[in-house]
């Protein structure tokens, strides 16, 4: 009965029940994609590792901004996820700023002469922003 009632909603065009389902299956992907542990930086690739974190972070906070848009188009609540995938995005982005940061400072302490750092780099993890 409730597989007959949701495909009869789908073939009416109900939209807000189309788009319900797209940002469930959006936050489903997201989610995988940003739940796996960061790399710890070497002394090598320190500020790369940070710098392609960012990105990540950044393209994550992109897309939970995006679903909050359609959470704000299609809810039939005002007070439905909106507000918790906009907090989710604002996260992302300030681990993407603390990300950078940390890169900045990879690069600053590589650049330093050999005896100003005890081992030439940063022994800090990349941060996760959950």
């Amino acid at each position: 009965m409730q597989i007959a009632f949701s495909s009869r909603m789908m073939k009416r065009g109900c939209p807000g029940a189309v788009g319900f389902a797209f940002v469930l299956l959006l936050i489903g992907a997201a989610y995988a994609a940003v739940a796996g542990d960061p790399p710890a930086p070497s002394c090598d690739g320190g500020a790369e590792a940070y710098d392609r974190k960012a990105d990540e972070y950044e393209a994550a906070a992109t897309r939970y901004r995006a679903w909050a848009a359609a959470e704000r188009m299609f809810a039939t609540d005002p007070y439905g996820n909106e507000w918790e995938l906009t907090r989710r995005a604002e996260r992302l982005a300030a681990a993407a700023l603390r990300s950078r940061s940390h890169a900045a400072e990879s690069r600053r302490e590589a650049a330093a002469p050999t005896g100003a750092a005890s081992d030439g780099c940063s022994a800090a993890t990349i941060p996760d922003p959950s």
